[in-house]
C-alpha cells in the first residue's frame, strides 16, 4: 500500500510589525538605478566642464591680456613728463638776456615746484609761465611745448628790448618802453641794443626787476620826446626825474651847460618847437642860460 504523504506545514505570514526579522539581501535592492547615475552625472559634469573650459580660455587669451597690459602701461608712461625741460632762448638784436644755464636751472626748479607738472594731463602751464615771468621780467614771451610721444617738454623764451637805462639809488637797470624794470645791467648781456635813453631817478624810488618805475604814458612821452629832439639835431645826454616836481622831465642836451624842463603829458612837438625857437633867440641875443630853460607853460619860456 502506498503511504500517504504528509501534508506540508503551511507557512505562517509574519506580521510586518514583528520585531527582530532580518531583511533578506537582494542584489537588485543594492544596485543603483540608471536614473540615479544620470542624476549624479548631471550634478558633477557641468561644473567640471566649466572649470576645464575656463582654464583653457585663460591659457589661450593670456598672451592677449599681457599685450593689452603692456599697451596700457606704455600709454601711462608716455603721459608722464620729465622735470628738466629743454630751454631755447631767442635773443634778437636789441634785446637783453641771461645765460642759458641760469634760465635752465631756475625754470627746472619752477617746473618741479608742483607734482602735477609731472603729467601731461595735469601740468599747469599757466602757473609755469607766471613763475618764469616773475623770476625773469626780461622774458616777454614763453612758449611751452608738450611732446606728443616723448616725455621731455620744450620751452622757448623770448627776451625783451629795453628802452631806458635807469640810474637808481640801488643800481643801474634796464627798463622797457612800458616803464617796467627788466633786470640789473650786471645780470644780463645786451645784444646790439644800440643807444638807450639814460634815465636818472632822483625820487629815491627803490627799483627792482618787475616793478614799474614810470607810468606807461610817461614812458611813451619820453620816448617820443627823445625821437623829436634827435630829429632836430639835439642829442639827449640824459633825462632826470627830479624829486619834488610832479610830471617834470629835465632833459640835458649834449654839449649844453643847461638842461630843459619839459612837462610830461604836454604836446611833445610843440615843446621841441618852442625849444628850437628859444635857442635861436638866445643865440641871436648872445645869451647863454647858466642853469635851465623852462618850457612847462604853454607858449611861454623861462630861463636862468
Amino acid at each position: 500500500m502506498f503511504k500517504k504523504p504528509n501534508k506540508a506545514t503551511p507557512k505562517t505570514r509574519r506580521s510586518p510589525s514583528t520585531p527582530n526579522r532580518t531583511a533578506a539581501f537582494s542584489y537588485y535592492n543594492q544596485k543603483r538605478s540608471p536614473s540615479d547615475l544620470n542624476v549624479g552625472r548631471k550634478r558633477q559634469g557641468p561644473a567640471a566642464l566649466i572649470a576645464v573650459t575656463s582654464s583653457r580660455i585663460k591659457r589661450r587669451h593670456l598672451p592677449e591680456l599681457v599685450a593689452w597690459f603692456a599697451i596700457v602701461v606704455a600709454i601711462m608712461y608716455s603721459l608722464t613728463l620729465q622735470t628738466a625741460p629743454r630751454i631755447n632762448v631767442v635773443s634778437q638784436p636789441g634785446t637783453v638776456s641771461r645765460s642759458p644755464e641760469v634760465y635752465k636751472d631756475d625754470v627746472q626748479s619752477i617746473w618741479q615746484s608742483s607734482f602735477l607738472n609731472r603729467s601731461k594731463l595735469t601740468v599747469k602751464t599757466g602757473d609755469i609761465r607766471g613763475g618764469i615771468q616773475k623770476q625773469f621780467p626780461e622774458i616777454v614771451d614763453i612758449d611751452i611745448e608738450l611732446p606728443l610721444l616723448g616725455r621731455r617738454p620744450a620751452i622757448t623764451l623770448t627776451t625783451a628790448a629795453p628802452a631806458f637805462v635807469l640810474s637808481s639809488t640801488n643800481g643801474s637797470f634796464y627798463v622797457d618802453r612800458n616803464g617796467k624794470v627788466l633786470a640789473l645791467v650786471k645780470d644780463v648781456s645786451k645784444n646790439n641794443v644800440g643807444t638807450l635813453i639814460k634815465l636818472i631817478d632822483e625820487t629815491q624810488t627803490h627799483a627792482t626787476p618787475g616793478r614799474r618805475v614810470v607810468s606807461q604814458p610817461a614812458a611813451d612821452y619820453l620816448i617820443k620826446l627823445n625821437q623829436l629832439l634827435s630829429s632836430a639835431h639835439l642829442n639827449v645826454d640824459s633825462i632826470t626825474m627830479p624829486p619834488k616836481a610832479a610830471n617834470e622831465a629835465d632833459v640835458r642836451i649834449t654839449g649844453e651847460a643847461y638842461f630843459v624842463k619839459f612837462l610830461i603829458g604836454s604836446n611833445e612837438q610843440q615843446g621841441v618847437g618852442a625849444l628850437v625857437a628859444v635857442q635861436a633867440k638866445l643865440d641871436n641875443d648872445h645869451v647863454t642860460p647858466k642853469e635851465y630853460i623852462d618850457l612847462r607853460v604853454d607858449e611861454k619860456a623861462f630861463y636862468r
